[in-house]
């Protein structure tokens, strides 16, 4: 009989597992695809399965950053604060929140956090080092193609520093504050 319950047991966990999966598969399919109203759908039945999921859940976040639903990004933004381990996912947290006030516009908030988030990696290399993300799903988005002028500027510096793909004399500038990378006046 204890066989038979601890049989039970596993089958059923094999079965949550395989569907938690293919769960987080539709849902990334659906993003990709900019099918953002599938995509949570799929992104919050794999999230009630696991809550504890730290990249699903920033993938969640990312989504709602996409269709520009501030409820749902503020709410589930603390939860994504309580379940971070490793440093790189720290990064995960500022990119998200940077973009979040990016996108309102919110450019006092934007470069302070940026700022906080430069300390930390002066810190905490490894915050930047071991941080991936695919930055392509969220500029097809409407918001993104509607965040003009300094906003939009700083958000692609600001990812191209994540994606390590700053020449070094413009990542030290960045580093130091200049989000925008103006052009360097000659000198006469």
């Amino acid at each position: 009989l204890i066989f038979a319950v601890f049989a039970g047991y596993f089958a059923f966990q094999q079965v949550t597992e395989n569907r938690y999966e293919k769960l987080k598969e539709q849902a990334h399919f659906y993003f990709r695809q900019s099918s953002y109203k599938r995509a949570i759908q799929y992104y919050e039945q794999a999230f009630s399965i696991d809550s504890k999921d730290f990249s699903l859940l920033a993938e969640l976040l990312e989504v709602y950053l996409a269709v520009q639903d501030d409820q749902k990004f503020n709410e589930k933004i603390t939860h994504l604060e309580k379940i971070y381990v490793e440093d790189y996912e720290k990064t995960t947290i500022y990119y998200l929140k940077i973009t979040y006030s990016l996108f309102k516009q919110e450019l006092k908030t934007a470069k302070s956090l940026l700022k906080d988030y430069l300390a930390l990696v002066k810190e905490t290399p490894l915050a930047l080092v071991h941080f991936s993300w695919d930055f392509s799903d969220i500029k097809r988005s409407e918001i993104y193609k509607n965040t003009e002028g300094e906003a939009k500027t700083i958000f692609d510096n600001f990812t191209n520093y994540l994606n390590k793909r700053l020449d070094e004399p413009k990542k030290i500038r960045f580093e130091a504050g200049d989000y925008i990378l103006k052009q360097e006046q000659p000198e006469k």
